[in-house]
């Protein structure tokens, strides 16, 4: 009997103790299951049109294994933008590293404004079905439509984007930079030519990078 009680005694011990471990730093619990960062980005300069320039999403790897997001193999520690036009030659859609591409090459996107979550791997799941399904672009479906329904789908009910029609980038953006933790001009990876264009099959293939320096090339 009394071996019986140390070992609950025992038992309780340790039970106790990987409470405390966990109520005293939840953080690095949290931590550990992160796979990566979600930001959703808007630009919603409007010098050059009424609507603003353009809506993305970026996301950075920060595990220590490759993934696959948007089709694309992203390499830990590097980053890829994602983010829908309709008026590329290889049709409309989504687009990966077109944004980055344009920012290394123009500096386009100057006046971008983003939020930030972590990513675990479920939520990863997430972001790319959520992405198979918005594959398209419409002036309703346009690039801002494509940015909140993809951060919607990740992030908690709380932290969600509640925007009404017409949704525009200039919209996306006043609504991100009334959230405490907004950030203005996140760094995006530097881009010279690796262009990729979606495909429903969930796979990307290579897509082109030129375009013209103007706003309704880059914001479309």
């Amino acid at each position: 009997m009394k071996n019986k009680k140390r070992i609950k005694s025992i038992i309780c011990i340790c039970l106790a103790l990987l409470l405390s471990i966990l109520a005293v730093n939840p953080q690095k619990v949290e931590a550990a299951s992160t796979v990566g960062i979600l930001s959703i980005i808007s630009d919603g300069n409007t010098d050059d049109d009424w609507y603003g320039v353009h809506s993305f999403l970026l996301y950075k790897n920060t595990s220590k294994q490759n993934q696959i997001v948007a089709g694309v193999k992203v390499r830990p520690n590097h980053s890829i933008t994602i983010g829908t036009y309709g008026n590329k030659s290889d049709g409309k859609g989504v687009y990966i590293n077109l944004e980055a591409f344009l920012a290394t090459k123009y500096g386009a996107y100057s006046s971008r404004v983003s939020l930030s979550i972590p990513v675990t791997s479920s939520t990863l799941k997430n972001i790319n079905y959520k992405i198979k399904k918005c594959n398209k672009w419409t002036y309703t479906n346009n690039c801002s439509w494509f940015a909140k329904e993809v951060w919607n789908f990740a992030v908690p009910k709380s932290q969600r984007i509640s925007i009404s029609f017409p949704i525009t980038p200039k919209k996306l953006s006043d609504i991100i930079k009334k959230k405490r933790k907004y950030k203005n001009k996140i760094a995006l990876p530097k881009v010279y030519s690796a262009v990729y264009r979606y495909k429903t099959n969930n796979i990307a293939t290579h897509a082109s990078s030129s375009t013209k320096k103007s706003s309704s090339s880059i914001s479309k």
